[in-house]
């Protein structure tokens, strides 16, 4: 990870910095729909020189690139090394392509990240996702740690017994998986008499969901599991499959590295303007040295701030807080103005909730409102339990879902519709 500065929005002055004006001319000339947008734009990706320049791009969307993936595609098919997609969980799952040359550039993210959060050629590595279903995260830590030097266990997703027994067996000293599946595996160890604590587990790459609140402390995830597990170093980290690169915490827990050789970033408010440092706006990504489908200006929907003081781990490229909401996400509830991470928190703070799923529906009124299904750890009385979730989203978030109780069996098909490779701990049903 290099300690250069990247150059940050609301100090940008002058020339684009070299990378990105690379970005901007080749995907203005290679790829069919920026050549389209700069044509019909009368720009001359070449002459793009400036920020001044670099702001007429429109952003690109979700919704762009879902329209017509392969107008997005700058290579022929015979460049094409695998086919990968987003994980469709806030849409329909969307193809991307990658080159030889993007998953060299996928493989130096990885490893990169993984050496910030203290990964080694020393330790093992229990992979706890899955390298099928197209999913490119997977493939992306696999390839960093080969690189790094680890050794690798590719256990994915089953069941819990099966993850314990390859603990015992193969003594991983550091695991890559969802934060709340860690807390499961905690909850089956306490029931089955298995001392977790003495196990050879001590890193965590905490993947997929926020274990800190925006200033980073520990939210209620992240507190529970330090609490349960205090010999556990956690990590969080953020990343797309659209823009093939992560920002990983290092071991000072204060936000996500960038690294500016593999993007260039924009915090930008609703209409678009650059915030001020530490002010929240959403993501904006340009991808750097990406050959199969690079993006200019996408907009990730996630709303976060940047931090651009020196890190105390002597580091100097911006960090990334926790995602705070998404914009699409956003709900109001009989005047109360909410994003989704805070209904995670007030739920997940409450140790006898097993597993959840948030729904949120148009009610008859026209107005915002929620369902929260749920399963229990076992000895629960799922009555009282009704009655304090009640209370805690009441007291927290002024809301007053209502919520009812599934089958685990029930459970797993609304988190994982279809076969799908994340949970869906969210829905949005509005209209």
């Amino acid at each position: 990870m290099t300690k250069l500065i990247s150059p940050l929005v609301s100090q940008e002055i002058g020339l684009l910095p070299v990378l990105l004006r690379k970005a901007i001319n080749y995907a203005g000339t290679y790829s069919p729909y920026y050549f389209q947008l700069f044509s019909q734009l009368g720009l001359k990706p070449g002459s793009i020189m400036t920020y001044t320049d670099f702001r007429q791009i429109p952003c690109t969307t979700k919704e762009d690139i879902a329209k017509d993936y392969r107008k997005f595609i700058c290579v022929s098919d015979e460049q094409i090394i695998d086919r990968s997609c987003t994980s469709g969980t806030t849409s329909t799952p969307t193809p991307f392509v990658l080159t030889d040359s993007d998953l060299n550039r996928l493989t130096r993210n990885e490893a990169a990240s993984l050496t910030l959060a203290g990964i080694g050629s020393q330790d093992t590595v229990m992979l706890c996702c899955t390298m099928d279903q197209r999913f490119m995260a997977g493939l992306a830590y696999f390839l960093g740690l080969r690189q790094i030097g680890a050794s690798v266990i590719r256990q994915g997703v089953c069941n819990l017994l099966s993850q314990w027994d390859c603990i015992r067996r193969e003594e991983p000293t550091a695991i890559i998986c969802v934060p709340s599946f860690l807390l499961r595996l905690i909850h089956f160890a306490k029931e089955n008499g298995i001392d977790y604590r003495s196990s050879s587990l001590r890193k965590v790459i905490c993947i997929g969901e926020s274990i800190r609140q925006p200033d980073f402390s520990l939210n209620e995830l992240g507190r529970r599991l330090k609490e349960a597990w205090p010999e556990l170093s956690l990590h969080s980290t953020y990343a797309s499959t659209e823009i093939g690169a992560a920002f990983t915490e290092c071991s000072e827990g204060q936000g996500g590295h960038h690294n500016p050789e593999l993007t260039h970033i924009e915090v930008l408010d609703q209409v678009g303007f650059p915030v001020t440092t530490g002010e929240i706006g959403e993501l904006v990504v340009t991808t750097l040295g990406v050959e199969g489908m690079p993006l200019i200006r996408f907009r990730t929907g996630d709303l976060v701030q940047l931090h651009n003081q020196a890190c105390a781990c002597g580091r100097t490229t911006p960090r990334l807080s926790p995602v705070i909401g998404r914009k699409n996400q956003m709900l109001k509830v009989k005047g109360t103005t909410i994003y989704p991470p805070a209904i995670h928190d007030s739920l997940n703070s409450v140790a006898e909730l097993e597993n959840y799923v948030i729904e949120v529906f148009t009610n008859e009124s026209g107005q915002d409102d929620l369902r929260i299904y749920f399963t229990t750890v076992a000895g629960v009385n799922d009555l009282e339990l009704q009655v304090h979730l009640k209370e805690i989203c009441h007291a927290r978030l002024r809301l007053k879902p209502t919520f009812f109780e599934v089958s685990k069996k029930e459970m797993y098909r609304m988190q994982f519709p279809s076969g799908g490779r994340k949970p869906r701990k969210f829905i949005d049903y509005r209209k």
